[in-house]
């Protein structure tokens, strides 16, 4: 028997497609496939047909495969048509379709079989070819050990996604469902920093510290904003997933980043509107040193010129989809029209609506928000805030109620904050990724107008 080494390309018959990561087998989705005549596609593996690709194959199954399958199958010979040639292979024991079967599944019309010695041939001077473009890049001067290409298990992180974005996988869930509802869809993330939980829970003694935080957290940086999110509970008080806290700083806002601490690491953040900090443990220095590195280059140069991004955000037509959970539309839409008539002549450019609790006569809040400000109606109070006074915007993601909270002014008991069910987060998400956009271009016009101040050009 001739044994050869065969890669499936292409599974055509019904079965399930499995893919294997880290030496697990998993299977990923059913496939129908078509007319299962008997026969996989597949390449013989380490093999160069003479144009770079590798050598074709059909290999003869009881059960189709799945692509990337490896077996080792006896050869029992080859089809031939003009220059192209194709190994015919089965798995032992299998019983080898007609000719005119292999034809069909080769693609191969007019083709002729030769025999497996032939055919031996043919596969040894394809792997001699492969092995020959192989060693045209081995090392023969200079320090061989010296890597000049990543090497396998780095292989993945040369594709366009940042070795942060590879790490999601290993994020808690509750982590990655916070981060799906307030990332853009065409956003991408440059760093994160983890935080386990009790980490910086006791001093250089290894005593419990007073009022030390125990809760898990991630700051991470994306090329639009800056996000520190930490559980809601510690990780002793229930035994529940409770979601998140997270606090947003889009990076048109950053006009300082700074570590400081000794007994507990400080990342230092200055914005516009005010100081911030993200407590993270010793052992976290040098990931921290390297995301102050690059959140720091988005804080703009001493001279005060630097190029920023204007999203400009559309106005989004106001969907009366959550409120209908709760039989609430017309509520929804006369709440709406009375605050579009309090902004106006200003476009609201997204709103959300914060459904009435059982028993209660009027809604819990409705809010709104234009290019410049952020508008809050509840049953006795309506509030608004400039988005050029805005210091922070928080928001908390629950699985039994959230709440979106903004502070301004130069106290931090000047805020505007509404809450509202799980079953509305969507919308609430949608909202806070619509208002740190407005945040950001705000942002950007106030500091286009304090470098023109500075050097004496007409305000933007």
């Amino acid at each position: 028997m001739i044994a050869v080494e065969l890669a499936v390309d292409q599974a055509l018959g019904p079965g399930v497609e499995v893919e294997v990561d880290a030496g697990i087998a998993r299977a990923v989705e059913p496939r129908a496939g078509g007319l299962w005549l008997g026969l996989d596609r597949a390449h013989l593996v380490d093999s160069d047909a003479g144009d770079g690709t590798e050598l074709p194959a059909v290999v003869a199954l009881p059960g189709s495969t799945f692509t990337g399958c490896r077996l080792t199958a006896e050869l029992s010979g080859a089809l031939v048509e003009n220059e192209r040639v194709v190994l015919v292979g089965r798995l032992p024991g299998t019983a080898l379709p007609p000719l005119a079967v292999l034809r069909t599944v080769a693609a191969m019309p007019g083709a002729t079989m030769i025999a497996a010695p032939a055919a031996e041939r043919v596969s040894r001077d394809a792997r001699q070819r492969f092995k020959v473009r192989r060693q045209s890049g081995r090392v023969l001067g200079g320090r061989a050990w010296r890597a000049a290409a990543p090497d396998p298990g780095r292989r993945r992180f040369t594709t366009p996604h940042s070795r942060a974005e590879y790490r999601l996988d290993r994020l808690p869930p509750r982590f990655l469902r916070g981060l799906a509802g307030l990332l853009d869809e065409d956003e991408r993330i440059i760093y994160s920093i983890e935080r386990p939980p009790d980490s910086i829970r006791t001093n250089r003694l290894g005593l419990p510290r007073r009022g030390a935080e125990r809760r898990a957290g991630l700051l991470l940086l994306t090329d639009r904003q800056l996000i520190w999110m930490v559980d809601h509970l510690p990780p002793d008080r229930y035994l529940l997933d409770w979601g998140v806290d997270v606090r947003l700083m889009p990076v048109e806002t950053l006009q300082d980043v700074h570590l400081t601490g000794r007994e507990v690491l400080e990342l230092g953040v200055r914005t516009a509107g005010g100081p911030a900090a993200f407590p993270l443990p010793l052992e976290l220095r040098a990931e921290a040193e390297v995301l102050r590195d690059l959140a720091g280059r988005f804080v703009p140069p001493a001279s005060g010129a630097s190029l920023v991004r204007r999203y400009a955000p559309p106005a989004v037509r106001f969907d009366t989809g959550p409120a209908a959970l709760f039989a609430q539309e017309a509520d929804a839409e006369r709440e709406l029209d009375a605050l579009r008539a309090r902004l106006a002549p200003e476009e609201l450019l997204a709103a959300f609506y914060a459904p009435r609790r059982e028993g209660a006569p009027h809604p819990a809040a409705m809010a709104a928000l234009t290019v410049t400000r952020m508008a809050l109606q509840r049953p006795s109070r309506f509030q608004a805030i400039p988005l050029d006074h805005l210091r922070s915007l928080s928001i908390t993601l629950s699985p039994l109620a959230g709440r979106v909270e903004l502070a301004h002014g130069a106290a931090d008991a000047e805020h505007l904050a509404f809450s509202y069910p799980a079953t509305t987060s969507a919308a609430a998400t949608a909202l806070v990724r619509m208002l740190r956009k407005a945040w950001a271009d705000r942002a950007s016009i106030g500091a286009a107008r304090d470098v023109s101040a500075q050097e004496g050009l007409p305000a933007a």
